[in-house]
C-alpha cells in the first residue's frame, strides 16, 4: 500500500514493550549477562528505528492544499465532494473548514454507479470528484468514468497524485442554449 508509513504502528509501542520487558525480567533472572546484552540490542533497534517513525511523511506530492485552495475558493453551499478514500475528508475539512461542503465516500458497486451518481447529481447542484493515482477519466476510476460521459465537467485541477473534478448536471435534452 503505498501511503502505509511507520507511525501508523506506534500503537502497538507500548504492548511490545511490555511484552519484551517481561521476557526481560525472566531472562536477566536466568542468564543476567544474556539479559544485558538483549537489553544493549533492543535499546540499538528502538533507537534506530525512531528516526523513520517521526521523520516527517509530506511530500511535496501529497499536499492537499492547492485543491482544498480550489475548493474554498469555488465551491457553493449544496455542493457534494466524493473522495475516494477515507482520510481524504478528513485531509479536507481541516484544510478547507468552511467550505459549504457535503462528503461524499466514492466506493461505487458496478450495478448501481449509474443510480448513484444521478441521485447525487439530482440532489447537489454540483459535484466534486477528487481522485488519488488514477486520471479522472480513466476506467479504474469508475467515478471519473461515469461523470465523463453522463456529466459536464466545469473545472480540472490536477496536482498528481490527485486531480480535483467538478461535474455538473447535463442539461434537459431539448433546453434552449444560450449563445
Amino acid at each position: 500500500v503505498a501511503f502505509v508509513r511507520t507511525r501508523f504502528f506506534l500503537y502497538t509501542l507500548p504492548p511490545l514493550a511490555l511484552l519484551a520487558a517481561s521476557g526481560w525480567e525472566a531472562l536477566r533472572r536466568q542468564r543476567p549477562a544474556w539479559a544485558v546484552a538483549l537489553a544493549v540490542a533492543l535499546a540499538v533497534a528502538w533507537g534506530a528505528s525512531l528516526p523513520a517513525a517521526y521523520y516527517p511523511h509530506d511530500q511535496p506530492q501529497d499536499d492537499l492544499r492547492p485543491l482544498a485552495a480550489a475548493l474554498r475558493a469555488h465551491a457553493r453551499p449544496g455542493d457534494v465532494v466524493i473522495g475516494s478514500y477515507l482520510w481524504q475528508e478528513g485531509i479536507l475539512r481541516l484544510l478547507a473548514p468552511d467550505a459549504p461542503l457535503t462528503y461524499h465516500l466514492g466506493w461505487f458497486d458496478e450495478a448501481t454507479i449509474g443510480a448513484e451518481l444521478e441521485s447525487l447529481l439530482a440532489e447537489h447542484p454540483r459535484l466534486w470528484l477528487l481522485s488519488y493515482n488514477v486520471e479522472v477519466q480513466h476506467p479504474a476510476n469508475p467515478g471519473g468514468w461515469w461523470l465523463e460521459h453522463h456529466a459536464a465537467r466545469a473545472l480540472l485541477l490536477a496536482r498528481p497524485p490527485y486531480s480535483l473534478a467538478l461535474y455538473l448536471p447535463p442539461p434537459p435534452l431539448g433546453a434552449a442554449q444560450e449563445p
